[in-house]
């Protein structure tokens, strides 16, 4: 009996772990994207509905809800460096819109510090 306990315990984090995001903006040069100062407002504008999105940050946003309630629990590793790197540049360059991304997917204020713990040293 414990040994099929065990089993679906592995078999349960073995699943867990394969419904990971999908790796197709992994490439991005996030970098590039941090130190340009229109990429930044825009982006944010589209996660804080000011403006239309793009392809890739309209993916993004949708997934975002999620991301902050799991902190990021689905995100590859790539994912979490990325994300890291945007929100301590929004921090950084844009502090209103930055305390504004966070009120509007972390309402209650109960998530987003563990999002950031959890990406902090990737």
């Amino acid at each position: 009996m414990k040994c099929i306990i065990i089993l679906l315990m592995l078999a349960f984090v073995a699943i867990s772990n394969a419904r990971m995001y999908s790796s197709r903006h992994d490439n991005m040069d996030i970098e590039t994207l941090v130190r340009n100062p229109g990429y930044m407002k825009t982006s944010v504008g589209c996660y804080l509905d000011r403006n239309m999105c793009g392809k890739t940050t309209a993916t993004l946003k949708k997934a975002i809800p999620e991301i902050v309630q799991t902190a990021c629990a689905k995100c590859t590793p790539t994912q979490k460096h990325i994300l890291r790197r945007y929100i301590e540049e929004l921090k950084k360059k844009l502090p209103r819109d930055y305390q504004s991304f966070r009120h509007k997917f972390d309402p209650n204020g109960t998530k987003f510090d563990e999002l950031e713990t959890a990406i902090a040293n990737s």
